[in-house]
């Protein structure tokens, strides 16, 4: 993982560039301006706002889980870390629970915004609060 050299990750800056990717329609895998599902949208934010590129860690992730992995800690690749020391930062992963289960992904923006995506809506900004009550867990890139 690597941030491209000499991108401007002001709070200003970030969100103009993020703001490209609101009103994208929810697709089920989606990686592209097309249709984007959570984790599409969150790895295409984290490339555009921030500057950092990625692999999907998706194939790695649905692999360990048909091997019986479970935790998270165990899904996530290389280059991930879990963050357990202070509040979540812009360009953070939000694992956010669903009927219990950590199953959305949400990114972390500047000025308590989060970038999200969820079916039957496009792509917007929710209040990283709306999140809170539900936070699993939070994951850093490590570049």
């Amino acid at each position: 993982m690597m941030r491209r050299p000499g991108i401007d990750l002001s709070d200003a800056a970030v969100l103009r560039r993020l703001q490209d990717l609101v009103g994208i329609p929810f697709v089920e895998g989606g990686r592209t301006l097309d249709g984007v599902d959570c984790l599409g949208l969150a790895l295409m934010g984290l490339d555009v706002g921030f500057g950092i590129l990625s692999e999907d860690p998706w194939l790695s992730i649905e692999q360990r889980w048909k091997a019986g992995e479970r935790e998270l800690e165990q899904l996530f690749p290389a280059g991930w870390r879990r963050v357990v020391d202070g509040p979540p930062r812009p360009g953070d992963f939000l694992s956010i629970l669903e009927d219990g289960t950590p199953s959305h992904i949400a990114l972390m923006a500047p000025i308590g915004l989060t970038l999200s995506a969820q079916r039957k809506t496009r792509s917007q900004y929710v209040r990283f609060e709306v999140w809170e009550p539900r936070l699993h867990s939070v994951w850093r890139p490590q570049v």
